[in-house]
C-alpha cells in the first residue's frame, strides 16, 4: 500500500503492483503503458475481452508501434492487497463494487467520465448528484484520488488498444490525510510511463474535465465527427463553446472559482487531433452511453440551481432519439462487473 514515506523511482516502480478493474480502452491503454515499464499488473477482465487476452496477450498501439504484453488476467478480484488500484470502468458499472471496495485497503483511482460519486457542491446532497451514492459510503475520502483522465484511446478488437500518447491523469487528494499517498501514487506512475499532473482542487479539476466531456461527447454522437472535425467546423465549435459556456456558468453557480471563458478547454479541444470520443464509440458499439454521469446529473443541478442550458438540453435529446433509435443495441443493459469469488 502506499503510504507517502518515499518518492518511488523506476526500480522501485518494478516492485509495486497495479490492479486495473476494467479492461476497456482506458483499462487497457493505462495497463499496456504500465507494463511497457516493468510494473506488474493485474488486469481485472471478461467474456470476450478475457478469452482474447488469455489467448493473445494485450496489444498495444501507439504513435511507435506495436506491442505485446503479459498481465495476470482475473476475472474476480484478487484476495492479495495491490499497492494501487484503478477503476477503469464505465460510472453505471461502479454500485454493484460497493460491497467489495469497501474491504480494500488500497488507494482508490476512480478513471470515470462526468459526475463522480465523491463530489458534493454548494446547496446540493451528494445523493441527489450522483447514483453511486453507495460507493460514497464505501471507500473512506482518504482512500480516494479525484481523477481526470486525458487518454486518446480506443479499442480496436477485444485486448486491443490504440492509444498514439502516453496517457495523461490529473489527481487531486480529496482529504488532507490523503495527500501524502497521493504524491507517492503520482510519483509511482510517472515511473511507469504515465503522465501526472497533481491539482490542488479535485472540484475543479474534476469540472474541467466534465466540461471538455459535456462540451464534445454528446455532440460528436451526433454529428459522427472526431475532436478535430468539431474543432475545425465553426457551427460545430460555436455549438462546442455554448455548451462549454453554459457548463462554466452551472459550475460557478455550484460554487467553483471558474473562468468565465472556457479558453483553455476549447484550446485542448482544438489540439485533440482525430480522435473519437468515448461516447461516440460507445454509441457506434451499441453499447449503454454514459448520459446518466456526463449529461443528466449536469442538467439536474442546472434546474435546481436555476442555470439555463439551453444548448446542451437540446444536444442531449438529440443523443437519447438517436439511442433510441439504432438499428441495434437499443435497450442493451451495461454488463455488470460480478467480482466477487
Amino acid at each position: 500500500m502506499l503510504t507517502g514515506d518515499k518518492s518511488f523511482g523506476i526500480e522501485a516502480a518494478r516492485t509495486k503492483r497495479v490492479l486495473i478493474i476494467g479492461a476497456g480502452a482506458v483499462g487497457c491503454a493505462l495497463a499496456a503503458t504500465l507494463l511497457r515499464h516493468n510494473v506488474h499488473v493485474t488486469l481485472v477482465a471478461r467474456g470476450a475481452t478475457l478469452a482474447a487476452l488469455r489467448a493473445n496477450g494485450l496489444r498495444l498501439r501507439d504513435e511507435f508501434g506495436v506491442y505485446r504484453l503479459y498481465p495476470e488476467l482475473v476475472e474476480t478480484l484478487p484476495d492479495a492487497r495491490a499497492d494501487l488500484l484503478i477503476l477503469a470502468l464505465k460510472a453505471q458499472q461502479l454500485p454493484p463494487l460497493a460491497a467489495i471496495l469497501a474491504q480494500r485497503q488500497e488507494l482508490v483511482v476512480p478513471v470515470v467520465n462526468g459526475i463522480p460519486f465523491w463530489f458534493t457542491s454548494r446547496g446540493m446532497a451528494a445523493r441527489e448528484l450522483s447514483p453511486q451514492d453507495r460507493l460514497r459510503h464505501a471507500i473512506s475520502a482518504h482512500r480516494l484520488a479525484g481523477c481526470g483522465a486525458y487518454l486518446m484511446a480506443r479499442l480496436e478488437a477485444p485486448g486491443q488498444v490504440y492509444c498514439p500518447r502516453p496517457p495523461r491523469l490529473q489527481l487531486a487528494a480529496l482529504t488532507q490525510q490523503g495527500r501524502a499517498p497521493l504524491r507517492c501514487c503520482a510519483d509511482f506512475l510517472r515511473a511507469g510511463g504515465v503522465e501526472v499532473d497533481i491539482t490542488a482542487d479535485p472540484s475543479e479539476m474534476m469540472w474541467s474535465k466534465l466540461l471538455a466531456n459535456a462540451a464534445t461527447n454528446p455532440l460528436s454522437v451526433i454529428s459522427h465527427t472526431t475532436l478535430r472535425q468539431i474543432s475545425q467546423d465553426a457551427g460545430l465549435y460555436d455549438c462546442a463553446r455554448s455548451i462549454a459556456q453554459e457548463m462554466v456558468a452551472l459550475g460557478r453557480a455550484a460554487g467553483l472559482s471558474l473562468p468565465k471563458e472556457p479558453a483553455a478547454c476549447l484550446q485542448a479541444i482544438m489540439h485533440a487531433g482525430d480522435h473519437i470520443t468515448s461516447m461516440r464509440q460507445d454509441f457506434e458499439a451499441g453499447r449503454l452511453l454514459e448520459l446518466e454521469a456526463i449529461c443528466h446529473a449536469p442538467l439536474e443541478m442546472a434546474t435546481r440551481l436555476g442555470v439555463a442550458m439551453p444548448v446542451f438540453r437540446t444536444i442531449v435529446s438529440l443523443v437519447h432519439h438517436a439511442a433510441e433509435t439504432r438499428s441495434h443495441g437499443q435497450s442493451a443493459a451495461m454488463p455488470q462487473m460480478q467480482l466477487g469469488a
